[in-house]
């Protein structure tokens, strides 16, 4: 009996053991992310400030973009979502800056959420520059993102519901399941877009700028005359991918 107990307290220290050890690694890798945050941070920070909050189209490419890649790489969805509003907010992603905005083409960016957590209270992002980047399952709720690029971008999944999307450019981007239930879209260009399974209704297209040759959802595949011209790009297609 002596024997078993033995064991049975041997097997329960192991367990205690392991899960100790899996905590400390997560606090770890935690603390790994949370510091190349930091630094990222830290490091364009003093660079702008060295430059005088004005870098040049070599500076962006071979300093800020390889600097953001990497980080990006090794960053979770929410430290990429500060990292990405922290760029943004520092004139680097945004077509309003004082120079061209960084080039972050194929970051993988799931699951960013730049959401407002005020529900419903629109929140200026207007601008931003996330061309062909991976976006999946994205969160952009409740922002006022007038004249932003999501051209070529990957967004399936994502939610964009109570934002203002006047002017955006979601040319060639996969909007496949993309949430745009109360949003207004005047001006939005979605040429060349596949929009399956969009949550979008025909009154919020009628005021884009462009569908032309867009994937439109199965359920605006009309044949009333007065819409066909409109609606005539109603393909189906069950696989998508960045086109070129």
């Amino acid at each position: 009996m002596i024997g078993v107990f033995t064991i049975v307290l041997a097997i329960q220290q192991q367990n205690i053991g392991e899960k100790n050890r899996q905590k400390d690694l997560q606090i770890a890798d935690q603390q790994q992310k949370e510091s190349i945050l930091t630094n990222f941070v830290k490091e364009i920070s003093e660079l702008l400030l060295e430059k005088n909050f004005s870098l040049t189209q070599e500076t962006m490419a071979r300093i800020v973009r390889p600097k953001a890649l990497t980080a990006i790489r090794q960053l979770d969805p929410t430290r990429k979502s500060y990292l990405i509003q922290f760029l943004y907010e520092s004139k680097l992603l945004s077509t309003n800056g004082r120079q061209l905005p960084v080039d972050l083409t194929d970051a993988d960016l799931n699951n960013l959420n730049l959401g407002n957590k005020m529900f419903k209270r629109l929140v200026g992002f207007s601008e931003l520059y996330l061309p062909e980047t991976s976006l999946i399952n994205a969160t952009f709720t409740s922002r006022i993102l007038i004249s932003s690029d999501f051209n070529n971008a990957d967004l399936t999944g994502a939610n964009f519901s109570y934002s203002l999307l006047g002017f955006t450019n979601f040319r060639k981007a996969i909007l496949d399941g993309v949430d745009f239930r109360y949003v207004a879209v005047p001006g939005v260009d979605f040429t060349k877009a596949s929009m399956l399974g969009t949550k979008i209704t025909e009154h919020q297209l009628s005021d884009a700028l462009s569908i032309s040759n867009a994937v439109l959802p199965k359920e605006f595949c009309i044949n009333d005359v007065q819409q066909k011209e409109r609606m005539k790009f109603c393909n189906y297609r069950k696989n998508s991918s960045k086109r070129g």
